[in-house]
């Protein structure tokens, strides 16, 4: 009966420390995550000598007040600080032109928006024929031969013809698609341009007089091509 005692008296003392223990620890870390610095009570506990020198969070000692100057007049108050003017905020200036190559683009043939066309000069003119300089040409806005314009085939000069839009369209279109192919376009008159690129040049013009083709249909747009 002895030993019983003893093993529930060592049993009951076991226990007892081990819920002190787990209340100190509970106190001491208040929750706190792993890592990081105890708080001032916590610091005080461990080390009430250190923590009684440190500073409070709030105040350091770079934020003390001065120390009073003897014979000085601290009766005075200090003027209010004058707040700082700030710098008047700068007004965005108009944006800066980028630079786009420049187009030779004129009359019924307006610059194109896609200006990544490189200017290149193209040779004179020589012996090729309109089919092999255009070659892989999508004729725009109807553009189709015109039939009876000459009584003998010229392979160095073509006339095309459309009823569906205004020269101005017929030109701008028929432009685009000659710079698709690679070809740099220059006008030289209001109605005519010069397409250039290594190997060909095509003049490009555009009628509204139609009395040099009688067998245009009246109101359309007749387009040459010659090389």
């Amino acid at each position: 009966m002895r030993e019983l005692l003893v093993i529930l008296f060592w049993l009951w003392l076991l226990t007892s420390l081990s819920v002190y223990a787990y209340r100190l620890y509970r106190r001491l870390t208040r929750g706190r995550q792993p890592g990081a610095p105890p708080d001032r009570d916590v610091a005080a506990a461990i080390d009430p000598e250190r923590s009684g020198s440190a500073l409070p969070p709030l105040l350091s000692a770079s934020s003390r007040p001065p120390a009073p100057v003897p014979g000085a007049d601290h009766t005075r108050a200090e003027p209010p600080a004058t707040p700082e003017t700030p710098p008047a905020a700068r007004q965005p200036g108009p944006a800066a032109p980028t630079s786009t190559p420049p187009s030779g683009r004129a009359g019924v043939f307006p610059a194109s928006l896609d200006t990544s066309v490189p200017m290149t000069a193209g040779p004179g003119p020589g012996g090729t024929s309109v089919a092999e300089a255009v070659r892989g040409i999508r004729m725009p806005c109807g553009l189709a031969p015109l039939v009876g314009s000459s009584t003998a085939l010229d392979p160095n000069h073509v006339v095309f013809s459309t009823t569906e839009t205004t020269p101005e369209v017929v030109g701008t279109a028929l432009a685009d698609e000659l710079e698709r192919l690679g070809f740099t376009i220059r006008s030289v008159a209001t109605n005519q341009a010069v397409a250039t690129k290594p190997g060909a040049q095509v003049t490009v013009t555009v009628h509204t007089d139609l009395r040099a083709f009688p067998t245009a249909p009246p109101g359309s747009v007749v387009v040459t091509l010659a090389t």
